[in-house]
């Protein structure tokens, strides 16, 4: 760690005498303390044959955030990780859950990070594009998204507001989860622009408005909850002109199942 030279003086005058002392020292940043670590993904859904590499940040009480060489496992046969975090997916045959699970020791402090993917014969294709985050273990569990339409993506629509120079719109994004219900049913919930999860309602309330392609938006979904205790629960991003549009064009992705 870099050291930084410090001079320190000081004087004194009495009797038409002046004495000066002098010291130096060399000052030690502190370090700031480790408080959890963060996996972070392009994308939860798994097919044979892919490969991606994972990344592990660690996050500081001072809210800063650094890349680490984590240890990282998986719990499925048809997966493989390196050390490194470059996952491989070999063949199987029934679709289900992969649990990714990262630790990460500084200074005498262990953390952890688990993000359960999800393996599939098929995926939607979406024009949406992610950068999922997951932070700590299930029990204390933080997820988030980095979402980005890309460059002319979407035909601008009859329905889109605040068209642009360029004949784009502005659209909405709106974020969905699903929970495992009685009888089969499903549980729907939406996430409200003021980051509140409310039951599902028709038409959707939107996480945001103004949302335009080639810019990154945050999209905080939990922070700190037992995701255990609504596994099963299947979180979408999508976006459009209305959330009928977003439906009946496609333009959403699943994020995350817990």
């Amino acid at each position: 760690m870099r050291q930084y030279p410090l001079d320190i003086s000081a004087t004194y005058s009495e009797g038409g005498i002046s004495a000066t002392g002098r010291l130096d020292l060399l000052a030690t940043p502190q370090a700031s303390t480790l408080t959890t670590l963060t996996i972070v993904s392009s994308t939860s859904v798994l097919l044979a044959g892919d490969s991606l590499a994972l990344k592990a940040l660690a996050v500081y009480a001072d809210q800063s955030l650094k890349t680490v060489a984590a240890v990282w496992q998986v719990d499925h046969e048809a997966v493989q990780i390196t050390q490194s975090g470059v996952l491989t997916v070999g063949s199987f045959t029934v679709d289900g859950p992969v649990l990714v699970s990262a630790s990460f020791t500084e200074a005498g402090i262990t953390t952890v990070a688990e993000f359960q993917m999800q393996l599939r014969q098929a995926a939607f294709a979406s024009p949406l594009q992610l950068e999922v985050e997951a932070t700590g273990p299930r029990n204390r569990y933080g997820l988030s998204a980095w979402v980005r339409l890309p460059v002319n993506a979407l035909p601008l629509s009859r329905n889109a507001v605040s068209p642009d120079a360029t004949g784009r719109g502005e659209y909405k994004m709106y974020v969905v989860a699903l929970a495992p219900g009685g009888a089969g049913q499903s549980l729907g919930f939406v996430l409200n622009r003021n980051k509140e999860w409310q039951a599902l309602s028709s038409p959707l309330p939107e996480y945001l408005s103004g949302v335009v392609d080639s810019r990154d938006y945050l999209v905080t979904i939990f922070d700190q909850v037992d995701s255990r205790l609504i596994a099963g629960t299947a979180i979408y991003i999508g976006f459009g002109t209305s959330d009928t549009e977003m439906l009946a064009q496609g333009r959403y992705r699943m994020l995350q199942v817990l």
